[in-house]
C-alpha cells in the first residue's frame, strides 16, 4: 500500500493540476458583472468534443497535453524513488503489493 507521504504528493499535484486547469479556464472566460462567467463558444466545442472523446480517438496534437501530465506524474514518482517499471513477466505496472501472477518460461 502507498505511504501517506506518496499519497500526500499526489494530492498536491492533483490539486495543482485542477488549480492551473481553473485558472486557465477563467482567463479564458468573459467576466459578467454579476460575478458569474461565460465560457466561449470556441472553447466549449473544444472541451467538450475532447471530454467526450477517449483518448485513443484525440489527435496527436490533442494528446500533447494528457501526456505532458502523465511526464510530471511520472517525474514526480521517479522523485520519490516510487518504481514505475514494467514487469518483466507480463509488461504491465504493479503496486508493490499486488505482485505479478503471470510466469513465462
Amino acid at each position: 500500500m502507498l505511504n501517506e507521504n506518496v499519497r500526500e504528493k499526489l494530492a498536491v499535484y492533483a490539486h495543482d493540476a485542477w488549480s492551473g486547469w481553473m485558472k486557465y479556464l477563467f482567463r479564458k472566460s468573459a467576466k459578467n458583472s454579476d460575478g458569474t462567467v461565460t465560457i466561449p463558444v470556441w472553447a466549449t466545442e473544444r472541451w467538450m468534443h475532447q471530454a467526450n472523446t477517449p483518448y485513443s480517438k484525440l489527435s496527436d496534437d490533442e494528446k500533447k497535453s494528457d501526456l505532458s501530465e502523465a511526464d510530471q506524474i511520472l517525474a514526480l514518482l521517479k522523485n520519490m524513488d516510487f518504481d514505475c517499471g514494467t514487469c518483466e513477466h507480463c509488461g504491465w505496472v504493479h503496486s508493490g503489493d499486488k505482485p505479478c501472477t503471470v510466469r513465462r518460461g
